[in-house]
């Protein structure tokens, strides 16, 4: 932000204060477009398999049949950057190995439960990390408290919180992932979009 003022400032002292306003312009429109591209929370995690000498595919794409970008082993630690539906249907996950760096697809199946028992989400588990999302003007923060997994919204434009450790529950369906509460539900399509409601 100091860096935008200062590129403001410096043109407007010229004779043209007109370039100025459609570079801060572009710059603004940028670091909404970078923010918004950012993927949800990265993650830490394992991989694993029913045997402990299996081989897991690092695919350059999420597909059993992308080329191989390298290979781990139960236990290795990953760090989940992206998701997405594969061709297979499976949910995949984009990582990068904790020990070498390499990145790639992983089929989810490969990938440690990201979630530990407790109330509030189906199947008795609630979320075991915070994540953030960024829709539009609103940040949601999804996050374990009290044994139940809670959203807060911060609008950033009016600068305040609409949202309070409201508790959600966590629905998988074909279409994504929804986390409702009383008031509030924020929609991760597989597809990359994101979507908030209020009630």
């Amino acid at each position: 932000m100091y860096r935008v003022w200062q590129v403001a400032k410096f043109l407007s002292q010229g004779e043209n204060q007109m370039n100025a306003k459609i570079i801060v312009s572009a710059i603004a429109v940028f670091g909404a477009v970078a923010l918004s591209s950012l993927p949800a929370f990265a993650r830490d995690t394992v991989l694993r398999a029913n045997f402990p000498d299996s081989r897991i595919n690092l695919r350059a794409i999420p597909s059993v049949n992308a080329p191989l970008r390298g290979v781990g082993v139960p236990g290795d630690r990953v760090r989940i950057l992206d998701q997405r539906i594969g061709s297979n249907r499976n949910q995949w996950y984009y990582v990068e190995f904790t020990r070498t760096g390499a990145r790639g697809w992983v089929d989810g199946t490969y990938v440690q439960p990201l979630s530990i028992g407790g109330p509030g989400t189906p199947g008795g588990r609630i979320v075991d990390s915070e994540r953030r999302f960024l829709v539009d003007s609103y940040e949601a923060r999804i996050f374990p408290s009290g044994g139940q997994t809670r959203m807060n919204v911060f609008n950033r434009r009016m600068r305040r919180t609409e949202i309070n450790r409201e508790p959600v529950t966590v629905n998988r369906t074909s279409d994504g992932v929804a986390y409702t509460g009383r008031n509030v539900e924020l929609f991760l399509h597989n597809d990359g979009r994101r979507s908030l409601t209020f009630f």
